[in-house]
């Protein structure tokens, strides 16, 4: 799976020029003669932006979706710009064919006609069913010479229902089916473009297994053997739980067909280390001193576990919580009651309010740091406790294997 931040959305309505141009050169007249699509002049200044065209550059780049890909060319020709691509390589989800024949293919058709009368008619008959097609592109930061291939409907026929406009996020939903005009584009500014989609892990199929785990459970132990990468692959892990900068932007899966769309969520994660003295007042709750005037006093003050749970608490935000060498402290001791609420059965999320226990001091006031604040500034934790189902935690369980040695 690949996901990344998106930069940019062109959009293209399915009028009968677009369909001329995808349908291939055919003899006579009928402006079945193209290998492009032309857009008008405010589209082409942010696609020259965002491919880095000047005005004597004629960019190559690459169309791709699922499974595939074929050469793009973006080019300034009577001061409009032109969306090329190659005769007989053209994107593959852009054209009419046997969907039956590749997921890629969206609109059912026959694509062999020779004569531009036939294929003119063959265009009336896809209108007729009141599909209403549109042609996507998607460009994601950190990809310079990428635009992801898709098409969208406002009525979906049978068996692509997964492409209805419904599956896009509503922003761009309105502005593409609002546009009055036959292209459009939708870009970005507030996002980031350095945060980018996360680095690549050094351990890509072992981090898609813990992302995996994660959806179905929020609690994932890492068992093995000095050396077998446990460490490296949470560190890898954190990335996809960075703190800041894009909260909000909208992410787009570069595998997928159907739920491609997705928003970032605000992330934050802690990385704890276990070891003999670790202990509940640390990890959970304690009575910690603090110098008043004249002498001490104790102050009752939440540990990583519930400040962590207070600030995911809020709609939105998503946490993971990394315990190193798992083994080398107490558990039992360090987690207390917090175990009990643990379970994905036991979380809270937003239809349930899942279990509770009271908080540690509970007679006591008690406030987790401003950072950890929740939207509001609130930062005073309630009497009972649970648990967020978006709070992740992620163990390292440190093993021996002896191996008996043989004759």
């Amino acid at each position: 799976m690949t996901i990344g931040i998106v930069e940019s959305v062109f959009f293209y309505k399915y009028s009968s020029s677009a369909f001329r141009a995808l349908y291939g050169r055919l003899g006579g007249s009928g402006g079945f003669t193209k290998d492009f699509l032309q857009v008008r002049k405010p589209v082409q200044q942010v696609l020259d932006l965002v491919f880095a065209r000047n005005a004597e550059q004629l960019i190559n780049f690459e169309y791709r979706w699922p499974g595939g890909m074929s050469p793009g060319r973006w080019a300034d020709a009577e001061s409009r710009g032109q969306m090329k691509w190659n005769t007989n390589d053209k994107p593959l989800p852009w054209i009419i064919g046997d969907p039956m024949s590749s997921p890629a293919i969206s609109i059912a058709g026959d694509p062999t006609l020779k004569d531009p009368d036939s294929a003119d008619a063959e265009y009336k008959r896809i209108m007729a069913t009141g599909c209403k097609p549109y042609l996507v592109g998607v460009k994601l930061f950190g990809e310079d010479r990428v635009l992801h291939a898709r098409m969208y409907f406002e009525n979906p026929p049978v068996g692509r229902e997964d492409r209805g406009m419904d599956a896009l996020p509503q922003e761009l939903r309105q502005a593409i089916v609002g546009e009055s005009e036959d292209s459009g584009i939708i870009h970005f500014t507030n996002v980031n473009a350095h945060m980018g989609p996360p680095p690549t892990p050094r351990n890509p199929e072992l981090v898609a297994r813990i992302l995996e785990a994660l959806k179905r459970e929020p609690n994932v132990l890492l068992v093995g053997p000095p050396g077998t990468g446990k460490t490296v692959v949470l560190e890898d892990l954190r990335s996809y739980f960075v703190e800041g900068g894009n909260a909000g932007a909208l992410t787009f899966d570069t595998e997928t067909w159907g739920a491609a769309w997705g928003v970032v969520s605000e992330s934050r994660s802690i990385s704890l280390v276990f070891h003999p003295a670790y202990s509940y007042e640390s990890f959970v709750a304690g009575l910690m001193p603090h110098p008043v005037d004249g002498g001490m006093s104790l102050r009752a003050e939440p540990g990583p576990l519930l400040s962590l749970a207070h600030w995911t608490s809020e709609v939105g935000r998503r946490s993971l919580l990394i315990l190193d060498e798992f083994n080398r402290g107490p558990a039992a001791a360090i987690f207390g009651d917090t175990l009990s609420l643990l379970d994905k059965e036991k979380r809270s999320t937003g239809k349930q309010a899942g279990a509770n226990i009271q908080r540690p001091y509970a007679s006591y006031d008690m406030n987790v740091q401003p950072n950890f604040a929740r939207h509001g500034g609130s930062c005073s934790m309630d009497a009972s406790l649970t648990l967020p189902s978006s709070a992740t935690v992620c163990v390292r369980f440190w093993r021996v294997i002896e191996l008996s040695k043989t004759g």
